[in-house]
């Protein structure tokens, strides 16, 4: 709510000249009256993807000239050492990777409790292994195939991705996700929720991944990625061709020049 509240006092300032990024999810606070104002009168709003531009659009009063599709820029830091990755976490076997912070609004138990009636099913020596913030809870069961590995340094972090064979994302409140198309840039397929319009549209987009809609799906998923290793690899493929294409630095601050000239030129 911090952040909110700086958006919201720091816009009132000067809002014809402000632009608004919003990160928009559904969610109840975005119904509340102050941000219908808020979106009434920015100067301009950029989102981060098309599911999230609909998504304003369908609640607030909002001017098409006024908005604009601008994203983020995703880069590789360096060159990726996956072996280098698995040797230093003792890491031998195949595994499905999380990334993000661990918290409710994310679906980390979700994917948790989801992976462990796959264990059940399934008699793969698929892991999982979970890197970023917060809090983790892992009965002893859960802790025979996962692995929380916590914050990781920004080369790890990338080497885990390399090191790793499905990405998934079960979250559903997204406006970009940006761990999901890191994976892709480090050519990992995903798997994400389908309840999620944003990552289900990358997906579309992209031909990078599947997607779930309950469990039953997750586990055909999961199973199709480890008994079709080529179409596996083809996905990571797109997935990175599409962040390429799309979220390099360069195309993003194209589109953040364009919008900027598009809204102020004549200031």
């Amino acid at each position: 709510m911090l952040f909110r509240s700086i958006t919201y006092r720091g816009l009132k300032i000067a809002p014809e000249r402000s632009i608004l990024v919003p990160c928009l999810h559904d969610e109840p606070y975005a119904y509340l009256k102050i941000f219908q104002n808020l979106f009434s009168q920015a100067g301009g709003i950029f989102f981060n993807s098309a599911p999230e531009q609909a998504l304003a659009h369908r609640i607030f009063t909002i001017d098409r000239e006024r908005s604009r599709r601008v994203g983020m820029g995703i880069e590789l830091p360096g060159e990726l050492q996956p072996e280098s990755f698995r040797e230093k976490f003792a890491i031998d076997s195949p595994f499905l990777l999380y990334a993000g912070r661990r918290e409710g609004g994310k679906n980390t138990e979700l994917l948790i409790e989801y992976f462990r009636l796959f264990k059940r099913h399934q008699g793969t020596d698929l892991k999982l292994l979970l890197m970023g913030t917060g809090d983790v809870s892992l009965n002893q069961e859960a802790k025979k195939w996962t692995r929380d590995l916590g914050y990781l340094s920004v080369e790890e972090k990338w080497n885990c991705y390399a090191a790793s064979d499905i990405f998934c994302q079960p979250s559903t409140n997204e406006s970009f996700s940006i761990v999901l198309l890191e994976a892709w840039l480090a050519g990992k397929p995903a798997l994400v929720n389908a309840f999620c319009p944003v990552t289900l549209d990358h997906c579309l987009r992209s031909g990078g991944g599947l997607y779930f809609r309950d469990y039953y799906e997750f586990e055909e998923c999961l199973i199709y990625f480890l008994e079709h290793p080529d179409q596996a690899k083809l996905m990571g493929e797109n997935g990175r061709c599409y962040v390429e294409k799309n979220f390099t630095w360069k195309e993003v601050l194209n589109r953040l020049e364009e919008g900027l000239e598009m809204r102020f030129s004549c200031y």
